[in-house]
């Protein structure tokens, strides 16, 4: 979804055209958009009941099926020891695969209003140049859980990370 004003709504369209986006909408009546004034006067419906308990969040190609509970609760156990904050900036260099861990670390990223930095593959001679120039907090490296490097990103960066390859 984009949100725009009348003016900008062709450039908006366009641009919807050529990406993901599919629904582009206007503060005002604008060719081919929807008017926000005609979402504010739709009819109020009941929300979905949710039971976090049995309902399922997630199922893995290759893992167990999680619901919500489980879900949050690996999100809670990969926050564990780091406490992720909104200044925070995570590099994750964790293969894409059919477990959970990934997910729950993307949810927990979003959650807490931290940075992912996705970087499979990153070769360890880039390691030290990735986590500067991305100013990196936190680490998910391969085979490792979160490792706090420190509390808030900083303009003089340490030259060595001891507990990093």
């Amino acid at each position: 979804m984009l949100i725009t004003t009348p003016g900008l709504a062709e450039a908006a369209v366009r641009a919807a055209e050529d990406s993901r986006v599919r629904q582009v909408i206007a503060f005002g009546a604008a060719l081919d958009t929807i008017d926000f004034a005609q979402l504010s006067g739709l009819d109020a419906v009941p929300l979905p009941r949710l039971d976090a308990r049995t309902q399922l969040a997630l199922r893995p190609g290759g893992g167990a099926a999680l619901t919500h509970r489980d879900l949050l609760g690996a999100m809670a156990d990969l926050d564990g020891g780091v406490g992720l904050t909104e200044s925070d900036v995570v590099l994750v260099t964790w293969p894409p695969g059919d477990g959970a861990d990934l997910v729950a670390l993307v949810g927990l990223a979003v959650a807490k209003g931290a940075l992912l930095v996705a970087a499979h593959g990153l070769a360890a001679a880039d390691l030290t140049g990735t986590v500067h120039d991305f100013g990196v907090t936190v680490t998910a490296l391969d085979g490792q859980p979160l490792a706090r490097l420190w509390r808030e990103r900083s303009p003089s960066m340490p030259s060595c990370y001891p507990h990093m390859p």
